[in-house]
């Protein structure tokens, strides 16, 4: 019962109940069973009968309490609890459950106080120690957080089963949490993998908000919400600790200034219900307006710069759905549907307008065979429209130049198919096996027309009619099969590999016209791919702790980018992430990572990686909408509190063809007092890219530039404040060398140090939440960089 495996349960009660009917604590184990599986009307009969049987039955009062507990009727369990712990003292289940309803009832020191004789009574039992971090976190008291965490994961080889811990659409029940809250996110990533399971949603959803790349952080999401999708009803305000019903809300809004003015208020609804069959919703409806959007010029070859003759008004609609349900202890269903509609009227000269609408869906579900064998299964659809009236966009055609009004009609769809399946045949080892396919169209059609002038060599200065027109349609097909295994070797080493079987279809017919009408001249380009590529991608690394606190991972990675929003197959190699914000859809990276992580003491947490990643991206022919975005599948986790420590000191996604890049990382974080921590991080990065120059076929390439976005030196500096009073401060300074916005590096950012500073405020009922930010302060910055500033006010209900 306890390692929650119901049928062998069920089957094991049923026999010994046929052959003593009237035994203590059978009936009572029944019932536990039939609650942790919300088969309610089987559990309050099991109950009933081992009460009537024996009305001091401890075991029955416990189950009946907790069954109370998951009916959302803390008092009423409260009483089942403490007649329990009458009878038999020294039941650490009873005391655990205690805690529990003490804390839904807002008996704060009473909870804590509890859990911890529960830890007490068996000292080998994480959960007592998981359930008081959670607690201390929700009440602003970080030090004493972490170290019931690092309890918890000393104790973790003796867990039985998570599945009672209710998540939150953060994972906040993860073992790192704690550290996260307080801004030790190195620390915090390294005790989550300590005590990743891909069984347990909390771990996906916690690691969701360490990755800093979308792919893995929509991955990690995905696979969080369909091994648990009963998480984004939990409860917006407090901890529930256990799965419990109720209706929860959110009314909030947000102003952000920089070169825009941007407002922008929404609507939150989310809940759980499980009085006959357990059932999870979320609603979230939000709209925006900016004012004074600045239009970035399309270049090609050229510095990058605004549009200077006038500002874009936007407005946006948005609207997320998901749905959760459980119809037996095996089986859980997962629905997600967003829909996104933009608009923008400029007043510059062109009169610029815009129009853009994305439509995104997933269906998926996960079976439980057993505590240690799953399989997840997952469809998604995604389609987008883009209708562009008189976009500024530069030509060149030497010596001639102009900026143009750009007519496009861009359309892009994929769907794609996702399985796998996981199973553990002994403690220590695990197997996978992954499939998936995605199906990609795109559509496109762009015309320009306009006057263009230049200055000849003599002096002359000329002009000229250009037109231009293009059209490019793309049908691609991608297919990959993964092979992954564990094997803990012995108690500090494991071997962790993957073996992955890819290969893209490509169909892409586009072209393009180029008429200069006085010089009568003519210029087209053909943009064609017809081909299959296919790939062979071993992963293969290893974990080794010599010591307490001590982990050594190493990581080799050939990874190819799937052209889908997300994956099913894990996203890491011996806990280390795969790069995913350096590779497009398509584009695949081989690296090799060496990374040291140590605790000094109870307070300092010191980390050292050395890495070597060369990237080669596919490259674009035509109008290309090649990596798909999937940006508000993150609004389901409902952020509430946000720690600049986990936010992308990276400035941008870059966009080149190939590359290189070295990096040697030295982090420490360190808990400074109870409510203190500190951290600090350097970065030394030497990229070097090469691009594609001249026309689709020639193959010409330029080489010798930087990695757009990325350094040669890094230097970050944090801290974290949280009060008791229920304010929390976190702020930074981050030092980046000269880096360059485009593959060309033709638009540099200066070096110098910027400073970014954000706080929030809660009452102490936790329904109201004020946050402020000020980011991107001080230092030098290029035309195109502007401080930034924000404020948040919600209430939750």
């Amino acid at each position: 019962t306890e390692r929650e495996d119901p049928a062998l349960a069920r089957a094991s009660l049923q026999r010994a109940l046929e052959l003593a009917p009237h035994a203590l604590g059978l009936q009572g184990e029944r019932g536990t069973l039939e609650t942790f599986s919300n088969r309610f009307p089987e559990a309050q009969a099991a109950f009933a009968a081992a009460l009537q049987d024996t009305p001091a039955d401890y075991v029955a009062l416990t189950g009946r309490g907790l069954l109370r507990l998951k009916q959302g009727q803390p008092a009423a369990a409260l009483d089942d609890f403490l007649r329990a712990g009458v009878m038999e003292p020294r039941y650490a289940r009873a005391r655990t459950w205690t805690g529990v309803a003490y804390y839904q009832l807002g008996r704060h020191q009473d909870a804590i106080s509890t859990l911890q004789q529960a830890s007490a009574l068996d000292d080998k039992d994480p959960v007592p120690y998981m359930l008081l971090a959670q607690i201390h976190a929700d009440l602003f008291q970080p030090a004493e957080a972490v170290a019931a965490a690092r309890a918890a994961v000393q104790r973790m080889p003796h867990l039985k089963s998570l599945n009672q811990i209710a998540n939150d659409q953060k994972g906040s029940a993860n073992l790192g949490a704690s550290l996260a809250f307080f801004g030790m996110e190195d620390w915090a990533l390294e005790l989550a993998q300590q005590s990743f399971s891909p069984y347990w949603g909390g771990s996906h959803l916690f690691l969701a908000d360490r990755y800093q790349g979308e792919f893995n952080k929509n991955s990690a999401l995905f696979q969080g919400f369909l091994t648990d999708p009963m998480a984004f009803g939990a409860s917006q305000r407090h901890a529930s600790l256990l799965q419990q019903p109720g209706s929860h809300g959110a009314v909030e809004v947000t102003f952000d200034k920089a070169f825009y003015r941007l407002a922008s208020p929404s609507v939150t609804l989310n809940g759980m219900d499980n009085s006959h069959v357990p059932v999870s919703w979320f609603v979230k409806a939000q709209t925006a307006s900016a004012q004074r959007f600045p239009l970035d010029v399309g270049v090609s070859g050229f510095p990058a710069f605004f549009d200077g003759t006038g500002t874009g008004e936007v407005r946006a609609d948005v609207l997320t759905l998901g749905f959760g349900l459980q119809p037996s202890e095996r089986l859980n269903l997962f629905a997600y549907a967003n829909r996104f509609d933009m608009k923008l009227d400029a007043d510059n000269r062109f009169r610029t307008h815009l129009d853009n609408t994305v439509s995104q869906g997933a269906l998926g579900l996960s079976y439980r065979w057993s505590p240690a064998e799953q399989t997840w299964l997952k469809f998604g659809r995604s389609v987008e429209a883009t209708n562009t009236t008189n976009y500024p966009a530069l030509f060149v055609s030497d010596p001639l130049v102009g900026v143009l009004g750009l007519q496009s009609t861009p359309r892009k769809a994929f769907s794609d198919v996702q399985l796998r399946h996981s199973f553990d045949p002994e403690p220590g080892t695990r197997w996978s096996v992954a499939l998936e396919h995605v199906v990609e169209k795109q559509s496109s059609e762009t015309v320009a027309l306009g006057s263009v002038g230049g200055v000849l060599g003599s002096g002359q200065t000329v002009s000229d009619l250009l037109a231009f027109g293009g059209t490019n349609a793309i049908d691609r097909r991608y297919t990959g099969l993964t092979l992954a295994g564990q094997k803990q070797l012995d108690a500090g080493l494991r071997i962790d590999a993957a073996l992955g079987i890819q290969q893209i279809r490509h169909r892409v017919d586009g072209e393009s016209a180029v008429i200069l009408a006085n010089a009568e001249a003519v210029v087209n380009e053909l943009a064609q791919r017809h081909d299959t590529e296919r790939a062979v991608t071993p992963r293969i690394g290893w974990v080794w702790q010599p010591a307490v606190g001590t982990t050594v991972r190493l990581a080799y990675q050939d990874w190819m980018r799937p052209l889908s929003v997300s994956t099913l197959t894990s996203v890491e190699t011996a806990g280390i992430p795969v790069e995913d914000r350096l590779v497009e859809a398509g584009g695949r990276h081989k690296r090799s990572v060496a990374q040291l992580g140590m605790e000094l003491g109870e307070r300092t947490f010191v980390s050292v990686r050395a890495d070597y990643l060369r990237v080669r991206n596919p490259g674009t022919l035509g109008v290309d909408l090649r990596t798909p975005s999937l940006p508000f599948l993150e609004e389901m986790r409902n952020a509430q509190l946000l720690n600049l420590s986990a936010t992308e000191v990276l400035e941008g996604t870059p966009s080149y063809e190939e590359g290189t890049l070295r990096t040697l990382t030295a982090g420490v974080n360190h808990m400074v007092s109870r409510h203190w921590s500190a951290y600090g991080k350097y970065l030394a990065q030497h990229s070097s890219s090469q691009y594609a120059t001249g026309s689709a076929q020639d193959g010409t390439m330029a080489e010798g530039r930087m990695i757009p976005y990325i350094p040669r030196h890094t230097l970050v500096a944090g801290a974290t404040w949280a009060s008791t009073q229920c304010i929390y401060v976190s702020g930074r300074a981050v030092y980046r060398s000269k880096r360059f916005e485009d593959k060309e590096n033709l638009t540099p950012m200066p070096a110098g140090w910027s400073l970014d500073l954000m706080g929030f405020w809660e009452t102490q009922d936790k329904r109201w939440v004020v946050g402020v930010a000020a980011l991107n302060l001080l230092g030098n910055k290029s035309a195109r960089q502007k401080a930034r500033y924000v404020l948040d006010a919600r209430y939750r209900f």
